[in-house]
Protein backbone atom coordinates (compact mmCIF):
# COMPACT_ATOMS: atom_id res chain seq x y z
CA UNK A 1 0.00 0.00 0.00
CA UNK A 2 1.14 3.53 -0.75
CA UNK A 3 0.19 6.48 1.48
CA UNK A 4 1.22 9.32 -0.84
CA UNK A 5 2.84 10.09 -4.15
CA UNK A 6 5.16 13.09 -4.47
CA UNK A 7 4.89 15.35 -7.54
CA UNK A 8 8.38 16.68 -8.32
CA UNK A 9 9.26 19.76 -10.36
CA UNK A 10 12.54 18.60 -11.86
CA UNK A 11 13.49 22.11 -12.99
CA UNK A 12 13.13 23.46 -9.44
CA UNK A 13 14.45 20.16 -8.00
CA UNK A 14 11.80 19.96 -5.34
CA UNK A 15 8.60 18.18 -4.40
CA UNK A 16 5.77 20.59 -5.21
CA UNK A 17 2.92 18.50 -3.87
CA UNK A 18 2.09 15.25 -2.14
CA UNK A 19 -1.04 13.44 -3.25
CA UNK A 20 -2.58 11.54 -0.36
CA UNK A 21 -3.77 8.16 -1.50
CA UNK A 22 -4.13 4.62 -0.34
CA UNK A 23 -3.99 2.47 -3.42
CA UNK A 24 -2.65 -0.92 -4.29
CA UNK A 25 0.24 -0.68 -6.72
CA UNK A 26 1.30 -3.60 -8.94
CA UNK A 27 3.50 -6.20 -7.20
CA UNK A 28 6.61 -5.49 -9.25
CA UNK A 29 9.37 -2.92 -8.85
CA UNK A 30 8.18 -0.52 -11.52
CA UNK A 31 4.70 1.06 -11.34
CA UNK A 32 3.78 2.94 -14.50
CA UNK A 33 2.21 6.33 -13.89
CA UNK A 34 2.18 9.82 -15.31
CA UNK A 35 0.88 13.23 -14.31
CA UNK A 36 -0.93 15.67 -16.59
CA UNK A 37 -3.53 18.41 -16.15
CA UNK A 38 -3.58 17.98 -12.35
CA UNK A 39 -4.38 14.28 -12.60
CA UNK A 40 -2.40 11.13 -11.88
CA UNK A 41 -2.82 8.18 -14.24
CA UNK A 42 -1.67 4.99 -12.47
CA UNK A 43 -1.51 1.45 -13.87
CA UNK A 44 -3.79 -1.05 -12.17
CA UNK A 45 -4.56 -4.74 -12.73
CA UNK A 46 -7.11 -4.15 -15.49
CA UNK A 47 -6.29 -0.69 -16.82
CA UNK A 48 -5.61 2.79 -15.47
CA UNK A 49 -6.82 4.58 -12.33
CA UNK A 50 -7.19 8.36 -12.71
CA UNK A 51 -6.92 10.40 -9.50
CA UNK A 52 -7.24 14.11 -8.83
CA UNK A 53 -4.63 15.91 -6.78
CA UNK A 54 -6.53 15.40 -3.53
CA UNK A 55 -6.14 11.62 -3.95
CA UNK A 56 -9.77 11.05 -4.91
CA UNK A 57 -10.31 8.51 -7.66
CA UNK A 58 -11.89 10.34 -10.58
CA UNK A 59 -12.42 7.32 -12.81
CA UNK A 60 -11.01 4.00 -13.94
CA UNK A 61 -10.15 3.25 -17.54
CA UNK A 62 -10.82 -0.45 -18.12
CA UNK A 63 -8.45 -2.00 -20.66
CA UNK A 64 -8.72 -5.69 -19.84
CA UNK A 65 -4.98 -5.92 -19.12
CA UNK A 66 -2.43 -4.42 -16.76
CA UNK A 67 -0.33 -1.81 -18.58
CA UNK A 68 3.26 -2.91 -17.90
CA UNK A 69 4.44 0.54 -18.97
CA UNK A 70 2.69 3.62 -20.31
CA UNK A 71 3.44 7.17 -21.30
CA UNK A 72 1.52 10.25 -22.36
CA UNK A 73 2.05 12.32 -25.51
CA UNK A 74 1.17 15.87 -24.47
CA UNK A 75 1.10 17.16 -28.06
CA UNK A 76 -1.32 14.52 -29.39
CA UNK A 77 -3.15 13.95 -26.05
CA UNK A 78 -2.67 10.19 -26.34
CA UNK A 79 -1.80 7.47 -23.87
CA UNK A 80 0.46 4.65 -25.05
CA UNK A 81 0.36 1.37 -23.11
CA UNK A 82 2.32 -1.86 -23.32
CA UNK A 83 0.33 -5.06 -23.10
CA UNK A 84 3.27 -7.27 -22.14
CA UNK A 85 1.44 -10.60 -22.26
CA UNK A 86 0.43 -10.07 -25.90
CA UNK A 87 3.46 -7.99 -27.01
CA UNK A 88 1.29 -5.11 -28.17
CA UNK A 89 1.40 -1.33 -28.15
CA UNK A 90 -2.04 0.13 -27.53
CA UNK A 91 -2.79 3.80 -28.11
CA UNK A 92 -5.85 5.29 -26.38
CA UNK A 93 -7.31 8.70 -25.72
CA UNK A 94 -7.75 10.01 -22.17
CA UNK A 95 -11.20 8.44 -21.96
CA UNK A 96 -9.88 4.97 -22.83
CA UNK A 97 -11.08 4.81 -26.43
CA UNK A 98 -8.68 2.79 -28.59
CA UNK A 99 -7.04 4.82 -31.35
CA UNK A 100 -4.87 1.96 -32.62
CA UNK A 101 -3.19 -1.29 -31.65
CA UNK A 102 0.25 -2.11 -33.01
CA UNK A 103 1.55 -5.66 -33.25
CA UNK A 104 4.59 -7.03 -35.01
CA UNK A 105 6.17 -10.46 -34.89
CA UNK A 106 9.50 -8.85 -33.95
CA UNK A 107 7.96 -7.06 -30.98
CA UNK A 108 8.94 -9.54 -28.24
CA UNK A 109 9.57 -9.16 -24.51
CA UNK A 110 8.33 -5.56 -24.58
CA UNK A 111 9.41 -3.70 -21.44
CA UNK A 112 9.51 0.11 -21.61
CA UNK A 113 8.45 2.93 -23.90
CA UNK A 114 8.91 6.64 -24.51
CA UNK A 115 8.04 9.21 -27.17
CA UNK A 116 10.54 11.14 -29.29
CA UNK A 117 10.23 14.77 -30.37
CA UNK A 118 8.50 13.77 -33.63
CA UNK A 119 5.74 11.79 -31.91
CA UNK A 120 7.19 8.34 -32.64
CA UNK A 121 6.86 5.74 -29.91
CA UNK A 122 10.15 4.06 -28.97
CA UNK A 123 9.78 0.63 -27.37
CA UNK A 124 12.60 -1.16 -25.55
CA UNK A 125 12.46 -4.93 -26.03
CA UNK A 126 14.66 -7.77 -24.91
CA UNK A 127 15.25 -10.33 -27.64
CA UNK A 128 15.42 -13.26 -25.29
CA UNK A 129 14.58 -14.17 -21.74
CA UNK A 130 18.16 -13.87 -20.49
CA UNK A 131 17.95 -10.11 -21.24
CA UNK A 132 21.40 -10.05 -22.88
CA UNK A 133 20.25 -8.69 -26.27
CA UNK A 134 17.98 -5.70 -26.66
CA UNK A 135 16.41 -3.68 -29.44
CA UNK A 136 14.41 -0.49 -29.81
CA UNK A 137 11.41 -0.37 -32.11
CA UNK A 138 10.26 2.96 -33.55
CA UNK A 139 6.50 3.03 -34.16
CA UNK A 140 4.91 5.76 -36.29
CA UNK A 141 2.46 8.17 -34.59
CA UNK A 142 -0.45 6.65 -36.54
CA UNK A 143 0.53 3.07 -35.61
CA UNK A 144 0.74 1.96 -39.22
CA UNK A 145 4.46 1.16 -39.39
CA UNK A 146 7.39 0.23 -37.23
CA UNK A 147 11.07 -0.47 -37.58
CA UNK A 148 13.97 -1.56 -35.39
CA UNK A 149 16.31 1.41 -35.00
CA UNK A 150 18.73 0.07 -32.37
CA UNK A 151 20.06 -3.39 -31.57
CA UNK A 152 22.54 -4.03 -28.82
CA UNK A 153 24.08 -6.37 -26.28
CA UNK A 154 25.01 -5.86 -22.70
CA UNK A 155 27.01 -7.94 -20.27
CA UNK A 156 24.27 -8.87 -17.85
CA UNK A 157 22.53 -12.22 -17.97
CA UNK A 158 19.79 -11.84 -15.39
CA UNK A 159 16.21 -12.91 -15.73
CA UNK A 160 14.91 -9.84 -13.94
CA UNK A 161 17.06 -6.95 -15.10
CA UNK A 162 15.64 -3.50 -14.41
CA UNK A 163 15.58 -1.44 -17.59
CA UNK A 164 14.36 2.00 -18.56
CA UNK A 165 14.17 4.23 -21.61
CA UNK A 166 13.54 7.94 -22.07
CA UNK A 167 13.92 10.52 -24.78
CA UNK A 168 15.58 13.82 -23.88
CA UNK A 169 14.11 16.48 -26.21
CA UNK A 170 16.64 19.27 -25.61
CA UNK A 171 19.62 17.13 -26.59
CA UNK A 172 17.67 14.94 -29.05
CA UNK A 173 19.09 11.83 -27.35
CA UNK A 174 17.62 8.48 -26.41
CA UNK A 175 18.78 7.17 -23.03
CA UNK A 176 18.55 3.49 -22.11
CA UNK A 177 19.40 2.21 -18.64
CA UNK A 178 20.06 -1.44 -17.84
CA UNK A 179 21.11 -2.33 -14.34
CA UNK A 180 24.20 -0.11 -13.73
CA UNK A 181 24.84 0.72 -17.40
CA UNK A 182 23.47 3.72 -19.29
CA UNK A 183 23.51 3.89 -23.09
CA UNK A 184 22.88 7.13 -25.00
CA UNK A 185 21.99 7.36 -28.67
CA UNK A 186 21.73 10.43 -30.87
CA UNK A 187 19.99 10.44 -34.23
CA UNK A 188 22.29 10.98 -37.23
Amino acid sequence: MVDSIGIVDIRQRQVIQHVDCTIYLPPYLFCPMFYTDDQLYISNRSGITVMDMSGTIDRKIELGFEPRDMCYDTKAARIYCINESENKLICIDRDGNTIFTFTDTGLTNVKRLTIDNEGYVLILCHEDYNFKNFKVHRISPDGKSGEVIITGKHNYMYTNIVSSICFQEESDKLVIGMKETVYTYKKN
